[in-house]
Protein backbone atom coordinates (compact mmCIF):
# COMPACT_ATOMS: atom_id res chain seq x y z
CA UNK A 1 0.00 0.00 0.00
CA UNK A 2 1.82 3.64 -0.86
CA UNK A 3 0.31 6.21 0.56
CA UNK A 4 0.58 10.04 -0.25
CA UNK A 5 2.64 12.56 0.98
CA UNK A 6 -0.37 13.95 3.50
CA UNK A 7 -1.48 10.50 4.50
CA UNK A 8 2.34 9.40 5.07
CA UNK A 9 2.85 13.12 7.10
CA UNK A 10 -0.14 12.17 9.42
CA UNK A 11 0.33 8.33 9.66
CA UNK A 12 3.91 9.21 11.38
CA UNK A 13 2.48 11.74 13.68
CA UNK A 14 -0.19 9.43 15.04
CA UNK A 15 2.50 6.87 15.61
CA UNK A 16 4.57 9.89 16.99
CA UNK A 17 1.76 10.33 19.20
CA UNK A 18 0.93 6.82 20.20
CA UNK A 19 5.17 6.16 21.29
CA UNK A 20 4.70 9.29 23.70
CA UNK A 21 1.12 7.46 25.12
CA UNK A 22 2.63 4.18 25.75
CA UNK A 23 6.16 5.71 27.43
CA UNK A 24 4.14 8.01 29.85
CA UNK A 25 1.55 5.21 30.24
CA UNK A 26 4.26 3.11 31.10
CA UNK A 27 6.01 5.54 33.69
CA UNK A 28 2.76 5.91 34.86
CA UNK A 29 2.37 2.07 36.19
CA UNK A 30 6.47 1.78 36.75
CA UNK A 31 5.90 4.64 39.47
CA UNK A 32 3.21 3.72 40.88
CA UNK A 33 1.74 7.40 40.17
CA UNK A 34 -1.90 5.85 39.47
CA UNK A 35 -2.21 6.27 43.46
CA UNK A 36 -3.17 9.45 43.05
CA UNK A 37 -6.59 11.04 41.45
CA UNK A 38 -4.60 14.09 39.44
CA UNK A 39 -2.10 10.58 37.91
CA UNK A 40 -5.62 8.61 37.04
CA UNK A 41 -7.58 11.59 35.75
CA UNK A 42 -4.26 11.85 33.19
CA UNK A 43 -4.18 8.28 32.26
CA UNK A 44 -7.89 8.14 31.43
CA UNK A 45 -7.13 11.07 28.83
CA UNK A 46 -4.18 9.77 27.65
CA UNK A 47 -6.24 6.44 26.82
CA UNK A 48 -8.86 8.38 25.45
CA UNK A 49 -6.27 10.30 23.10
CA UNK A 50 -5.44 6.97 22.18
CA UNK A 51 -8.44 5.91 21.13
CA UNK A 52 -8.81 8.96 18.74
CA UNK A 53 -5.56 7.70 17.29
CA UNK A 54 -7.09 4.16 16.82
CA UNK A 55 -9.92 5.63 15.35
CA UNK A 56 -8.30 7.89 12.62
CA UNK A 57 -5.49 4.96 11.98
CA UNK A 58 -8.79 3.14 11.25
CA UNK A 59 -10.65 5.87 9.02
CA UNK A 60 -7.17 6.33 7.22
CA UNK A 61 -6.45 2.20 6.42
CA UNK A 62 -10.38 2.52 5.06
CA UNK A 63 -9.96 5.57 2.86
CA UNK A 64 -6.38 4.34 1.37
CA UNK A 65 -7.82 0.57 0.49
CA UNK A 66 -10.74 2.15 -1.01
CA UNK A 67 -9.10 4.60 -2.99
CA UNK A 68 -6.88 1.43 -4.37
CA UNK A 69 -9.65 -0.32 -5.03
CA UNK A 70 -11.35 2.84 -6.89
CA UNK A 71 -14.42 2.81 -4.60
CA UNK A 72 -15.50 6.39 -4.03
CA UNK A 73 -15.41 7.02 -0.35
CA UNK A 74 -17.37 10.40 -0.27
CA UNK A 75 -20.64 7.92 -1.42
CA UNK A 76 -19.61 4.90 -1.07
CA UNK A 77 -20.33 3.65 -4.34
CA UNK A 78 -18.13 2.70 -7.49
CA UNK A 79 -17.12 5.26 -10.05
CA UNK A 80 -19.21 5.02 -13.51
Amino acid sequence: MKLDAKTSARVAILNKEMDDIHLANNLYWKQEQHQTGAAKAQYQFRNNQLEKILTEFSQLQRATFQMEDGTNTTHGASPP
